[in-house]
């Protein structure tokens, strides 16, 4: 009954899963529980890492462009959020070349690292 409802608690947000050898049963999984800190951005950054093909023009949250300027191919960035910034986001990412600007809408970018791969797609990592 313990595990069932450690299992089912609300109070975790992630999860985590291990395989790996035992010396006795040959086998063992485990799954790790956590309940994910709240943040705010008074003490936040969001990192970008360019690897793609083409410029990243601007990030926009709001309106407003976090990014300070274009981010060419090769190069990175940490951007600092302020207090006025939230963590939960829509945000509007605009690119050289012939793309249309992409609209990314319920992203937690506080203390995240979004990187752009060579194939100019996008992915994000905590």
């Amino acid at each position: 009954r313990g595990h069932r409802t450690n299992l089912f608690s609300p109070e975790w947000t992630m999860a985590g899963v291990g395989c790996g050898p035992h010396a006795t049963i040959r086998t063992v999984c485990v799954i790790d529980y956590v309940k994910a800190p709240q943040t705010t951005a008074s003490n936040s950054q969001l990192s970008i890492v360019n690897n793609g093909t083409v410029e990243l023009l601007s990030l926009k949250v709001a309106s407003l462009d976090i990014l300070g300027g274009p981010l060419a191919p090769g190069e990175s960035r940490k951007i600092l959020l302020n207090n006025e910034q939230a963590c939960d986001v829509t945000l509007n990412i605009y690119m050289g070349g012939n793309y249309q600007p992409l609209d990314w809408e319920g992203l937690n970018i506080c203390n995240a690292q979004m990187t752009m791969d060579s194939k100019n797609s996008f992915t994000l990592s905590y």
